[in-house]
């Protein structure tokens, strides 16, 4: 019995031995890490915001002024895009003035503040885009200056180049973001009949260099190409025959989202579908986001929307799409004596009666119209994209 009871303990004492070498908790902690992280990694999601035209017109500028420090501050114009580009990882501007240096200039040849520049990147924006109609504003100086700008604060940019070298070396650009591969194209349509000089480059819109900027992002095995276009005719809320024509020549060199800028005011968006390769694809076109700031206050420009959506990798099966396709219309708010200019998210503002309260009742109705007049433009086009609200938890 004695002998029966220590061969009992001997084996309680070995079992405790082994769990202590092999903790089951800590397996099983294990086992669901491990699922968890192959879970994870094999569904990717990013999320892509893109904005229309910065403009830096000269009521601007000297709305910027402080008297007491002598700085040109342009934060507070942007302070509530903030939040929305902070939960955003690529985030796209279209620059639509030169940094060439005083004097600081708006219409028609545009130079602005260094900090009007870098109250984008504190905003969140994070990839500059700069093939516009006014590239060529301030030569080849305002151009190079521009260049460096961005450079020395390490942020992202396409469509001008200091020579041909420099392009060659930089473009097409190729942007790996948590494993996702974008393609990052950009062309203007033209520069107002002024060119630059010393040899810098601007992107215009030609199908052939096009085509062979796309089949060198071909080789460069991208999940997905997106082309900022500069296009279209001013102040008209249609995209025009060449806009059409360019857009499916797009399409069927293997681009996937298309997002415009130039008319100052927005067109529509949709999801168009192409057949590549036997096989029918669909692809997002924002044909115009319209103005993302400046002083234009002429019906349909004192505002804008944000293109956002959402591209999602699948590890297996290497599979590429967009999803989620949607706009953020944002109103430029600007004070009647134009001293102050601030961005106002509709789904922000348009119930926020104390903010509302401190407008005029003309400024508190041309909020409403612009709400109204972007609504009944975008909505029921298509039936994937939607305006963009924030989810409530």
């Amino acid at each position: 019995m004695k002998s029966w009871s220590n061969s009992i303990l001997f084996l309680m004492a070995l079992v405790l031995i082994v769990i202590s070498l092999f903790p089951f908790e800590i397996q099983k902690t294990s086992a669901i890490s491990t699922l968890k992280e192959v879970k994870e990694d094999t569904i990717i999601t990013i999320v892509v915001t893109a904005a229309g035209d910065a403009m830096a017109h000269m009521p601007q500028i000297l709305a910027a002024y402080d008297s007491t420090t002598k700085i040109y501050d342009f934060n507070p114009v942007f302070a509530f895009i903030r939040p929305l580009l902070s939960s955003s990882d690529l985030n796209i501007v279209n620059f639509e003035t030169n940094l060439a240096g005083e004097p600081y200039s708006g219409y028609p040849r545009f130079s602005a503040p260094d900090s009007f520049a870098q109250a984008l990147i504190n905003g969140g924006f994070n990839f500059i885009v700069h093939a516009n109609n006014h590239a060529a504003d301030k030569d080849y100086e305002g151009l190079i200056k521009t260049i460096k700008f961005f450079d020395n604060k390490k942020i992202l940019q396409a469509g001008i180049y200091a020579s041909e070298n420099q392009r060659k070396t930089n473009y097409p650009c190729v942007l790996n973001i948590k494993g996702i591969r974008i393609g990052l194209l950009n062309y203007t349509y033209g520069t107002n009949g002024n060119s630059v000089s010393g040899g810098a480059v601007i992107n215009y819109i030609n199908h052939t260099a096009i085509a062979n900027d796309l089949a060198r992002l071909n080789d460069s095995a991208c999940d997905i190409i997106i082309a900022c276009m500069h296009w279209g005719d001013e102040y008209e809320r249609i995209p025009n025959a060449y806009q059409i024509k360019t857009e499916r020549f797009l399409l069927e060199k293997g681009v996937n989202v298309i997002i415009g800028s130039h008319p100052h005011v927005i067109q529509p968006i949709g999801c168009d579908t192409i057949t590549r390769n036997n096989h029918l694809d669909t692809a997002l076109v924002y044909w115009s986001l319209g103005n993302f700031v400046s002083n234009q206050r002429q019906e349909f420009t004192d505002g804008g929307i944000m293109a956002r959506f959402s591209i999602t990798k699948n590890l297996k099966t290497h599979k590429t799409n967009f999803s989620s396709p949607s706009y953020i219309p944002y109103w430029v708010y600007r004070t009647d004596d134009s001293r102050q200019y601030t961005l106002l998210p509709v789904f922000r503002f348009a119930n926020d009666s104390l903010y509302l309260n401190n407008m005029t009742a003309q400024l508190k109705s041309d909020f409403f119209k612009f709400i109204s007049d972007t609504r009944n433009h975008l909505e029921g086009r298509d039936s994937l994209v939607h305006e963009w609200m924030p989810k409530l938890f």
